[in-house]
């Protein structure tokens, strides 16, 4: 029986369609190292798996090593020994011409790999949707017939879509997110507080949620405001547009976002409008039940 999953292939976070969750980052293993626990072995390389390490510096996730993430997600997911997978992922808009390139590597690929037990799973088939668009319809109906902006925060990227119509009329990349914002959070408390013991840019987000790095307001404001501007020179966000914002950085900036314009909306359960959406696009394709 042919399984429907979807996958958010995030740079800061790896989303499934069945609520999971997970930091993207993971580190091939070292072998003198005994404390691991999540241990993934693939491909002859043992992986710790969910460890906070620097982040992939590379754009296009279809150009990412990927792969172990996308195996550790379906493993989390319940897979068992001869599964076989329908795979639904989410690109960047501007990056959706590498489409072919992700399901050349992995259409009828049979991947064997170790957790706590060996197993062997295919990918039979696999979707892509644009990020962003796929959140479109994660919206209530009568949202969907109104003309709309949605912006969606991530890691690496702020994927914008608009609609009129219920039709699609312009998409774009902005190539700014969260791991920006976190980058420029770490410049500012290792200068000042943390100058004794400065942090890398992967372990700020850590301290944020520990309330021991501060959530600088003057840098969430700021980063929101040179976002917007760069989406205001390609999109126009008034004659009576609704703007939504989702992803996690719609959580974490949600203040900044209200002081910069309090008419702008949230979307609910924000971390997961992308894979939800992309199982809502495969039903209504066909592609799965």
């Amino acid at each position: 029986m042919l399984k429907t999953k979807s996958i958010d292939l995030g740079n800061y976070n790896i989303k499934c369609c069945d609520d999971i969750e997970f930091i993207a980052t993971f580190e091939e293993l070292d072998l003198a190292d005994q404390s691991e626990d999540n241990i993934l072995e693939l491909d002859g390389k043992k992986y710790a798996m969910e460890k906070e390490s620097d982040f992939d510096p590379m754009f296009n996730k279809a150009k990412k090593d990927y792969l172990p993430n996308l195996v550790w997600a379906l493993d989390k997911m319940g897979a068992e020994d001869g599964d076989i997978y329908q795979v639904i992922l989410g690109l960047p808009i501007n990056s959706l011409g590498q489409a072919d390139t992700l399901k050349d590597e992995l259409i009828g690929k049979k991947i064997t790999y170790i957790t706590d037990v060996k197993k062997t799973i295919t990918i039979e088939k696999v979707g892509i949707v644009g990020e962003g668009i796929s959140s479109y319809y994660m919206l209530p109906k009568d949202e969907r017939e109104k003309d709309l902006i949605v912006i969606d925060l991530g890691g690496r990227t702020t994927n914008v879509v608009e609609y009129k119509n219920k039709k699609l009329v312009k998409k774009d990349t902005i190539n700014e997110g969260m791991i920006d914002l976190f980058g420029n959070i770490k410049i500012k408390y290792n200068n000042t507080d943390g100058a004794d013991e400065p942090l890398e840019t992967h372990e700020i987000y850590h301290y944020i949620q520990k309330e021991q790095v501060p959530l600088y307001q003057d840098i969430t404001d700021k980063f929101i405001s040179d976002i917007m501007k760069k989406i205001k020179l390609k999109f126009n966000l008034g004659l009576g547009k609704t703007i939504y914002f989702t992803g996690g950085g719609s959580v974490t900036l949600k203040e900044s976002i209200k002081k910069y314009d309090k008419n702008f909306k949230f979307m609910d359960n924000p971390l997961y409008t992308n894979v939800k959406g992309n199982m809502k696009i495969a039903k209504a394709k066909g592609w799965c039940k």
